[in-house]
């Protein structure tokens, strides 16, 4: 079965094509966008993340979002409710437990611009 072609980098001044669905940058803006990122360990998710990000999921198997709407998902992801880009730190009252579906919308529209002045819960 034929494939669509890859769509051009969103690289300003890039030429090559994307191959992956969904991500608007060449492979070789894509690692540089990696590299720059760093390792989880080097963004501060360290050993006591891991406890903390434990004990949220322990307190919160379900979903917040969902279970606002009614539905009861489990939690997968610890949530920043103030992303740490916009100063939210790693205190218990800013963290919420999120099911992959939620916590992939959050992510997409806190790294768009789309959306970033209102929050979804």
């Amino acid at each position: 079965m034929p494939t669509a072609p890859g769509r051009a980098c969103g690289f300003p001044g890039c030429h090559r094509l994307s191959e992956l669905p969904g991500d608007p940058l060449c492979s070789v803006h894509r690692l540089l966008r990696e590299m720059r990122r760093g390792s989880a360990r080097a963004r501060g998710y360290d050993a006591a993340w891991d406890r903390r990000r434990r004990q949220v999921l322990h307190e919160e198997p379900w979903c917040r979002l969902c279970l606002a709407a009614g539905r009861r998902t489990p939690s997968v992801h610890v949530d920043h409710i103030k992303p740490k880009s916009d100063g939210g730190t790693d205190d218990r009252d800013n963290l919420r437990g999120l099911c992959p579906s939620c916590h992939n919308r959050r992510t997409a529209i806190d790294s768009s611009g789309w959306g970033r002045r209102r929050d979804l819960a």
